[in-house]
């Protein structure tokens, strides 16, 4: 899936799998770790309108949870009434306010080479990648670099045969869709008509090797822009996950391909006049990521029998009332959900941070919360707002620049600081540090070793410049780690302005849950199934944000903020009476109960045959929604094919033996036109399971596997073989 945002190592932020929702993977060995939930709805107590909280969502979180219900006049501006730790501020008082992210459009000049920079993403990267090209465009001077988002333009950008520059950073979701809010502008290009003659472009491709169709968003706008006239003026480059390396080679180029161009100057205004004017005031509510609706917690209920947690699986079933938010999803779409830091882990970062959660900080741009305050506690701005989990990696930069402001006294030479370098905290920068050859040139530190305290900023000084250095030994340090064990282990880079750090961080993302009941059933009401993440790293008890949320933390009544993402690419057949074949393990079982459940209501008297293969550790423990798939097994509505793993006194058994066991009836329901689909993980299940699709094929066909692929692929063309899998 899209390299993007990240949250712990177990979980994943779903995005658009199969043909459009796989969630964003990044593999072991990679800084930035995922596990996909997949969502599901249950009907829920009826809520009206009047229920809803008035408040906004930064509203609500200004009272302790246990004072929801008894303090309605609440003062909105006081946000640290509920963020405080009981008994009274936690520490010193609130600093001056201090900006926590400069904004690009203030240091403009008052005209420039227009550059138009267009992003597609689902969590964030291709944008951080887009501001990245206009900060480096503004630093170069001369350009007035424009970021527009694909997402706020649906309708396309009618005026993109006038630019004579254009950008393009777009991600790719799962096995080759555009990212879900960008795919109306997508659409719109590959329908586009004008002419580009006069415009020279660049596209840089965002994407996920795992994945067949690796890059195949920016690939196809690319060979688009192309076919409409547009001239490249430096090569596209396909980005795997996120190869800041070779992001940062294409931005290279591209700044140095754009004078060449002949860009005429414009004026500010001619160029962000929409923006400037406020383009967009007055047109409907869209809710989306940027633009959340705040619903209420229906219900929440713990699915699985859990006796131990450090053994047992968890999972949640979160119900969300819509209330009067209008939203509609059709099964096979996904819920998104912005969760909220857990308090605790924001305490432990304000302490080894040494700040006051009162301090102010001053409100990012992303913040969707409709607060109209320029400032922020920065207790809210953790809790809510940023990611304090896996930072970006300039966070080396930063905490090096600190120690160098705080007066170590450094040269630079040749060769390896004896004493210095040797051994890392923890261990973690075995053959990092060491054995810096071939004259490679280290920071060497020179000072009174009796100082221990500037011993100790010495030495974490020359492990940042050897960290600083090395994208590999940035990847293998950041894996485990949270920001609060990186503050801990260079603590001798305090004090950090609040800024300074925040800005090395990153936005904390949504999750993504797939849809798991018929809105035909509860029309208001949105669930999530959610598989509650618990891990241990560097010997410390690790959670998921969103997951650990749900199973510790929220309460029905609880405000929520929510959209829906939708997947056009997973969808059940147009004619109900179409066979459809599912295979779905654990939580991969969530879209199919939504199938289920549409068929079921959608009033028709003859549908075709369903079969589900579900698969689980124990019978008795993690069998997700067991009693409902019984019963309609039992009326005939399903053909259910169970798979027990863990079974105590059984052999393991998994979803793929199922469905070759099913073989003859499988490819008799194929040959009368089934739609086959996988809902799961991509890493092993997803492979074995078309394995086994391919061998009962070819059992069918006796052609050989050659004939089977093909079979396979031109029910992949014709819609009918569909996934949503993640790594």
């Amino acid at each position: 899936m899209l390299p993007g945002l990240v949250t712990d190592a177990g979980e994943r932020l779903k995005g658009a799998t199969g043909m459009s929702y796989a969630s964003m993977a990044l593999a072991a060995g990679t800084a930035y770790l995922g596990y996909k939930i997949v969502g599901s709805i249950v009907s829920g107590p009826d809520m009206g309108p009047a229920d809803l909280p008035e408040a906004n969502f930064a509203t609500w979180l200004r009272v302790k949870p246990e004072a929801q219900e008894e303090e309605d006049d609440r003062d909105p501006a006081d946000f640290s009434a509920f963020i405080r730790k009981p008994g009274g501020p936690r520490s010193a008082p609130a600093a001056p306010p201090q900006p926590s992210k400069p904004d690009p459009l203030a240091k403009l000049p008052d005209s420039g080479k227009p550059v138009t920079i267009l992003f597609g993403t689902e969590f964030g990267f291709s944008q951080e990648i887009a501001e990245k090209l206009q900060e480096r465009l503004l630093d170069a001077g001369g350009y007035l670099p424009r970021v527009v988002n694909m997402a706020d333009h649906p309708d396309g950008l009618q005026e993109l045969a006038q630019q004579r520059a254009v950008v393009v950073c777009c991600s790719t979701q799962g096995d080759g869709v555009p990212p879900s809010e960008a795919r109306p502008f997508v659409d719109w290009l590959d329908a586009c008509e004008a002419s580009l003659a006069d415009t020279s472009f660049s596209v840089l491709a965002l994407g996920d090797s795992n994945y067949t169709h690796f890059c195949r968003c920016g690939k196809n706008i690319d060979a688009r822009l192309e076919a409409m006239g547009g001239a490249r003026f430096a090569p596209r480059v396909d980005v795997d996950k996120e190869d800041w390396g070779a992001v940062n080679g294409w931005i290279d180029v591209v700044v140095a391909g754009l004078p060449a161009l002949g860009i005429e100057e414009q004026t500010k205004s001619d160029v962000f006049g929409d923006a400037m004017a406020g383009d967009g005031e007055g047109k409907p509510v869209r809710y989306s990521k940027n633009n959340p609706y705040v619903a209420k917690v229906a219900s929440l209920a713990e699915l699985c029998a859990v006796s131990d947690r450090s053994v047992d699986k968890e999972c949640t079933l979160l119900s969300i009332d819509l209330g009067d938010s209008g939203l509609e999803y059709t099964p096979g779409d996904a819920v998104g959900i912005l969760p909220l830091n857990d308090p605790g882990a924001v305490d432990d970062l304000l302490d080894a941070w040494g700040m006051s959660g009162e301090t102010l900080v001053e409100r990012p741009a992303f913040d969707s919360s409709g607060g109209v305050d320029s400032f922020v506690t920065l207790r809210e701005a953790l809790t809510r707002l940023y990611d304090i989990r896996t930072p970006k990696p300039a966070i080396f930069d930063v905490l090096k620049k600190a120690l160098l402001d705080s007066g170590v006294d450094v040269h630079h030479t040749n060769g390896h600081t004896n004493g210095h370098t040797n051994g890392h905290t923890n261990g973690h920068a075995n053959g990092h540090t060491n054995g810096h050859a071939n004259g490679e040139s280290m920071i060497s530190v020179s000072m009174d070793s009796s100082d221990d305290k500037t011993l100790s900023a010495a030495v974490q000084l020359a492990q940042l410049s050897s960290l600083a250095a090395s994208e590999g030994a940035q990847v293998t340090y950041l894996e485990p780690r949270h920001v609060v064990d990186i503050l801990e282990e260079f603590s001798a880079a305090r004090p950090l302005a609040p800024g300074t750090l925040l800005g090395a961080l990153r936005q904390l993302q949504p999750r993504l849950y797939s849809i798991s009941t018929s809105q035909r059933e509860a029309a208001n009401v949105v669930g999530a199934t959610i598989a509650t993440v618990r891990y241990e790293a560097l010997g410390k008890p690790r959670g998921g944000v969103c997951s650990t949320w749900a199973a510790d933390r929220l309460k029905p009544g609880d405000p929520v903020q929510v959209y829906i993402s939708k997947n056009p690419d997973f969808r059940l057949p147009k004619d109900p009476k179409t066979p459809i074949i599912m295979v779905g393990p654990g939580t991969g079982l969530a879209p199919f109960r939504a199938f289920l459940q549409e068929r079921r209501l959608s009033g028709e008297a003859d549908h075709g045959p369903a079969m589900l293969f579900f698969g689980c550790r124990r019978r008795n423990q993690d069998f997700l929604y067991r009693e409902e798939l019984e019963a309609w097994a039992a009326e005939g509505a399903l053909e259910l094919h169970t798979a027990f793993s863990r079974e105590p006194g059984a052999p393991k058994v998994y979803v793929q033996q199922r469905l070759l066991e099913q073989g003859e009836r499988v490819w008799a329901m194929l040959e009368h036109g089934a739609h086959f689909y996988i809902c799961g993980d991509a890493a092993q299940m997803a492979g074995q399971v078309e394995a086994a699709l391919l061998e009962v094929i070819g059992a069918g066909q006796g052609k050989g596997a050659a004939a089977a692929k093909e079979y396979l692929d031109a029910m992949s063309a014709a819609g009918r073989y569909e996934k949503d899998v993640w790594y």
